[in-house]
C-alpha cells in the first residue's frame, strides 16, 4: 500500500504523520500547510481528518491511491 500523509487532530493541536514521522502543529492551517507540501513533495496521498474523524479531503499527489474505504486507513 502506498504511504499516506494524515494531518488529524491531537491533543489540542494538529499532527501530520507520514511514515513513523509525526510533527505537531498548535492549528489546523499550519498542519495542512505543510501536509501538502509533503504529500506533493514525495508524491504521496493527502488526507485530512476533522476532529470528528471523517475525512474532510482526500488527494493523490501521485504514486498509487489506496482503494481502502476512508474508515480502515
Amino acid at each position: 500500500m502506498a504511504a499516506v500523509v494524515r494531518v488529524q487532530p491531537s491533543n489540542g493541536g494538529w499532527e501530520v504523520i507520514v511514515d513513523s514521522r509525526t510533527f505537531l502543529y498548535s492549528t489546523q492551517a499550519e498542519a495542512e500547510i505543510v501536509g501538502r507540501r509533503l504529500a506533493r513533495a514525495e508524491k504521496l496521498e493527502f488526507l485530512l481528518l476533522g476532529r470528528d474523524g471523517v475525512v474532510r479531503d482526500r488527494i493523490s499527489y501521485g504514486g498509487e491511491t489506496s482503494h481502502l474505504p476512508a474508515t480502515e486507513l
